[in-house]
């Protein structure tokens, strides 16, 4: 009788240890909102510019537009308990920079052409930074200011799972920060790229759920 072969999920559950927890506290640790933009009138519009009908392009963005607000509801639920416990709140916002240019998708914060999330809109004295790298850390301040506040943990949520998401929690890493993912308040494009991505994420940082994740804040 053969022996059953192993699979590539459990080889990579054997070479990959989950990742140690550690203690979250608003001494030490911030929550990072990473471009929780109203995407979909924004890419609706662009469609039509290439000549898509608006009625389809929209519907073809509709499971996007559904999970991107489910994303920022979740965030918007740490948001609030992270400010009534005093951590520190970095909103990133990104622009389109030379990949952007390329395809002529430009996104100046000027233009007004896309809008924060209500419920995730920065108040006062809480810093926000714009990147153009889609690497929250490439060319801004954002290290430099963490660890002058002696942060050295992230919460981290986010659009999207795959890029922007993605990109900030590497270089977070690299840079020997501590990171808690909120897998449900992080969106892509479709739930099969988002669950492959978070699947990855687990290899080298803490995945938590939003509710989860709200009983560990204090």
């Amino acid at each position: 009788m053969s022996q059953r072969k192993a699979t590539q999920d459990e080889v990579i559950a054997a070479l990959f240890q989950p990742v140690p927890e550690f203690h979250v506290n608003h001494e030490k640790s911030a929550l990072l909102l990473i471009n929780f933009l109203d995407y979909t009138g924004f890419f609706v519009k662009a469609a039509t510019d290439k000549g898509i009908a608006a009625n389809d392009a929209g519907e073809a963005l509709s499971s996007f537009d559904e999970e991107a607000r489910k994303a920022a509801a979740n965030a918007g639920q740490l948001l609030i308990a992270c400010r009534d416990r005093g951590y520190e709140i970095f909103h990133m916002r990104s622009e389109a920079g030379a990949g952007g240019r390329r395809i002529r998708l430009v996104v100046p914060s000027e233009s007004g052409a896309l809008s924060t999330f209500e419920a995730l809109a920065p108040r006062k004295g809480e810093l926000v930074l714009t990147e153009t790298a889609g690497d929250g850390f490439i060319e801004t301040r954002l290290d430099y200011v963490l660890r002058n506040m002696n942060i050295d943990s992230l919460i981290v949520c986010g659009l999207t799972t795959d890029q922007n998401v993605l990109l900030s929690t590497v270089k977070a890493v690299d840079l020997g920060y501590r990171v808690v993912l909120i897998e449900n308040a992080c969106a892509t494009f479709t739930q099969e790229i988002h669950s492959a991505f978070i699947k990855w994420f687990r290899t080298f940082v803490n995945v938590k759920t939003t509710q989860e994740m709200l009983l560990l804040i204090k």
